[in-house]
């Protein structure tokens, strides 16, 4: 099975970060996207994890509203190939993706 688990702050990292070495050693495949927010990458670098940085939202209202889009661009690129079955994140508001068609909606 091909997961996506999608870290958007530093407690992403330590909350996934069981189900991702369970995941690997039932030998699924996991692909791990990032966005920078304090310290998710350093985390993710001390735990040894391969992982894609789809960059920063940013600080003020101004840079998000632009990097929103950017971000979700990166993120549709990166998992497009990877072609998940789960997509897993804490984000209520992320956006969704439909497995089959790779549409976002």
């Amino acid at each position: 099975m091909n997961i996506v688990v999608d870290i958007n702050h530093p407690a992403d990292v330590h909350l996934f970060k069981n189900f991702i070495l369970k995941m690997k050693e039932k030998r699924h495949k996991i692909l791990i996207t990032a966005t920078q927010k304090d310290v998710s990458i350093e985390l993710l670098d001390n735990y040894g994890f391969d992982y894609i940085n789809l960059g920063s939202y940013g600080s003020s209202i101004i840079k998000k509203i632009i990097n929103i889009p950017i971000i979700d661009f990166k993120m549709y690129n990166a998992i497009k190939k990877f072609k998940p079955d789960i997509f897993v994140n804490s984000c209520s508001s992320c956006f969704k993706i439909d497995r089959k068609t790779m549409h976002c909606f």
